[in-house]
């Protein structure tokens, strides 16, 4: 199966497209609009502007496609309720896998076809996130056949009919703050990740109480990813200005709230602090990339079926090591 990474033309535009003198032409920063707290989805009245508002704004059909899994779906029982209070119409669909199989994706896309939501909304972890951006790719262009062809440089016009909301379980991937998704070729046994500036979601719903359920593995797993994200973003050539602050605070509150939420996974404050710092990193590094822990990490994740945050937290010290000469010459002015 081909990709849309062994394009030499795009392989040689795409380190371009990175660099100082590029980026100072032309960057465009983009971030959905975010919605945090313990009262996202209130049971009674909302004090000013609820989420129900927004998404009313921007639904005329009001018709929600919500994308989850068979744990996440737990969730829905809170969310589908009350879109429904607000005049949404919602069809759930919880058959999500584990590192998305482009087979899975394809599946949910035709159900996206046969539904016809003017609203996605993607009720999970980073998995179920990014299979959502995906089949939202198949809903809104049926045209196009193999999304691993999808490239950073396409045009999508994508929202002709529907936005997409991202509700993470998980404090990890940040995929509710990126245009990436990772999708998973399971005849290659190969990770192939998708990056488009149109993937960014239109809102990230940020609500703690997703997390609380996390066991301890998964919590130090996908606190790793956040890790590994916040030290890519700011050890990437395209790091700036905007993303460097975001990723510094992103490490510092992982470092300060990952142990405690370890220990305990119902503290809520640090629950919350996690999620924040999860969307910081996605920010950061949807905005600069990441680079030698996810290249390893996707490979060794792939090739022995371990969790995508554990992977790429294992390069975590690597890619320190590689790149603190080049950050140390820098500072120097050398």
């Amino acid at each position: 199966m081909p990709y849309w990474f062994e394009d030499p033309m795009l392989r040689s535009l795409l380190p371009l497209s990175i660099s100082s003198s590029i980026k100072g032409l032309t960057t465009i920063f983009s971030v959905p609009k975010m919605i945090v707290g313990s009262n996202v989805f209130p049971s009674g009245m909302a004090i000013g502007p609820s989420t129900i508002d927004t998404l009313s704004a921007k639904c005329a059909k009001k018709r929600a496609f919500i994308v989850t899994d068979q744990f996440s779906k737990r969730f829905v029982k809170k969310i589908a309720p009350y879109l429904e209070n607000g005049g949404f119409t919602c069809e759930t669909w919880p058959k999500c896998l584990p590192e998305a199989p482009i087979e899975n994706v394809e599946e949910c896309g035709e159900a996206m076809k046969a539904f016809e939501p003017d609203l996605i909304l993607a009720l999970g972890g980073g998995s179920v996130i990014d299979s959502a951006k995906v089949a939202w790719i198949l809903y809104e262009r049926p045209d196009i056949t193999d999304v691993c062809m999808v490239s950073p440089l396409d045009k999508l016009e994508l929202r002709k009919k529907a936005i997409l909301a991202a509700v993470p379980t998980t404090s990890g991937t940040g995929s509710e703050c990126t245009g990436a998704a990772v999708v998973h070729d399971n005849a290659a046994h190969r990770k192939i990740p998708l990056a488009n500036d149109e993937l960014v979601p239109d809102l990230a719903i940020l609500s703690p109480e997703f997390t609380y359920t996390m066991p301890p593995e998964l919590t130090a797993g996908t606190g790793l990813d956040v890790l590994a994200h916040s030290m890519d973003a700011v050890t990437m050539p395209a790091a700036y200005e905007l993303t460097d602050p975001l990723a510094l605070k992103s490490i510092e509150m992982v470092f300060r709230w990952l142990p405690r939420v370890y220990r305990e996974g119902r503290d809520r404050e640090a629950r919350h602090r996690m999620l924040l710092a999860s969307s910081m990193a996605g920010v950061a590094f949807g905005m600069s990339g990441a680079h030698l822990t996810h290249a390893f990490g996707h490979s060794l994740g792939a090739a022995f079926e371990l969790h995508h945050g554990m992977t790429v937290g294992f390069f975590v010290p690597q890619s320190l090591q590689y790149c603190s000469p080049v950050k140390i010459l820098k500072k120097a002015g050398m």
